[in-house]
């Protein structure tokens, strides 16, 4: 008997270990590619100065020109130029946006380390549609051609750099930016980060540890909506809460809304709780209105002693004749 125990026991344990097991190689096969995939990478870099980043919500031309052919362009600030190279005397050659420029500089431009979240590229990646109805000024583009924003004209014109793609081959041109849909020149994700943090170190912040600041404290707006809802509360209740006592209609309407088979009210009693009868029980010259034999008014005999008989005398008759 102690040896079947002892087996199942030794069976359960196998059991959860082997469960253990694949669970960790579960683990294993899902989080090492993830963190594989989502390796930063850090590149020397050259990034275009943001002259106000706090107050412009979108990226404007930088200071840096680049040219390719006959073209000279800005590209758009806090975006960058990676692969720096000495070309010819003061020319330098970098790569953007997948293709090779060069820009002139007096002195060795500086780089700088920047890491690279997995998926954030260096470069501006902005795909326009022309509108309908539009015409570029290069006619080999077309709207089969994938365009890409590089940047702006240098003449201070709303004209933008474009590159435009098709099976392999690039034209580059420059093109009014009214030809197309509208769009908007982001700024590089980092330093949109940076411009968030910035806005928000700006905001009013709310008071923590129960302090209370007009007109900024949470605690205070709710302090200020209990007191209002309070007595708000307090007032509808008194207002329309039924009365248990309410006798405002009078007794008449006692009178009128009883049942046939409810006891018949006499405006003239009190109707005391010990069960005395407050009527009175002499009239005014001080003769007994009840006598006490059931409690029922006997004053008519004394009336019928007041009339005249039929021969116009009056008549002596009296309860004790009655009798």
């Amino acid at each position: 008997m102690k040896n079947c125990h002892a087996k199942n026991i030794f069976s359960i344990l196998g059991t959860i270990a082997i469960c253990v097991c694949l669970a960790i190689c579960v683990l294993a096969c899902v989080l090492l590619p993830l963190s594989v995939a989502q390796a930063d990478s850090s590149m020397n870099v050259i990034v275009a100065p943001v002259s106000n980043l706090e107050g412009n919500a979108t990226a404007g031309a930088s200071s840096i020109k680049l040219a390719i052919n006959s073209f000279e362009f800005y590209i758009p600030e806090s975006y960058y130029l990676t692969n720096l190279r000495s070309a010819f005397g003061t020319y330098y050659s970098v790569t953007y946006c997948g293709f090779d420029f060069y820009f002139e500089s007096e002195t060795t431009p500086q780089t700088t380390t920047v890491t690279f979240q997995d998926g954030v590229s260096p470069y501006p990646d902005i795909v326009l549609t022309i509108k309908d109805g539009a015409t570029l000024s290069s006619s080999d583009v077309t709207s089969e051609h994938t365009i890409r924003f590089l940047g702006f004209a240098t003449d201070d014109s709303s004209n933008i750099f474009v590159v435009a793609t098709k099976d392999g081959n690039s034209v580059f041109s420059f093109e009014s930016k009214d030809s197309f849909n509208e769009f908007t020149v982001a700024y590089h994700p980092i330093a949109q980060a940076e411009r968030d943090r910035i806005l928000d170190s700006k905001k009013p912040v709310e008071p923590s540890g129960g302090d209370i600041v007009p007109n900024t404290s949470l605690a205070l707006r709710i302090v200020l909506i209990i007191g209002i809802c309070v007595p708000a509360v307090i007032i509808a209740v008194l207002l329309f809460k039924p009365s248990k006592n309410d006798r405002s209609q009078g007794k008449s309407v006692m009178r009128r809304h009883r049942g046939k088979n409810d006891f018949d009210y006499d405006s003239t009693r009190s109707y005391n709780p010990d069960g005395y009868d407050d009527r009175p029980r002499y009239d005014e010259q001080g003769r007994p209105i009840y006598d006490g034999r059931n409690g029922y008014d006997r004053n008519y005999r004394d009336d019928r002693n007041d009339y005249p008989n039929q021969n116009g005398y009056q008549s002596d008759r009296n309860d004790d004749y009655r009798r």
